[in-house]
């Protein structure tokens, strides 16, 4: 399975052509929930422009699908690229907590399963 790249920003465009780049937070998540299991890369914009949701509202969502079970990727590493120092720190405390409940849930999964130890 290849990485897929996930760019999250209203305006800038990705540093790179790999990134799949969105523009709209909520076809984000559509797209998110339509390709499980995956290993994916996605960086952050907070600031999505005037009337949707931040880009903390997104990982917040991410951080609840996980807690739920509902979002279980095979890989997945978070990265923020906001000019908002303030949203910066906000998503960095939220990518934790999925960093931390993802590498959680693998643990548990690997001592389930003996013929993975």
């Amino acid at each position: 399975m290849t990485i897929q790249y996930f760019f999250l920003d209203d305006i800038r465009d990705a540093p790179t052509t790999f990134w799949r780049v969105f523009r709209d937070p909520l076809e984000f998540l559509k797209e998110i929930k339509s390709t499980l299991p995956q290993k994916v890369v996605i960086s952050f914009d907070h600031d999505l422009g005037e009337n949707t949701i931040s880009g903390y509202k997104v990982a917040c969502e991410l951080e609840r699908m996980v807690m739920m079970g509902e979002w279980k990727p095979d890989f997945i590493k978070l990265m923020v690229h906001s000019q908002n120092p303030v949203g910066v720190a906000k998503l960095k405390v939220v990518c934790d907590n999925i960093m931390a409940m993802h590498w959680e849930q693998i643990r548990e999964e690997v001592e389930r399963e003996p013929e993975l130890r």
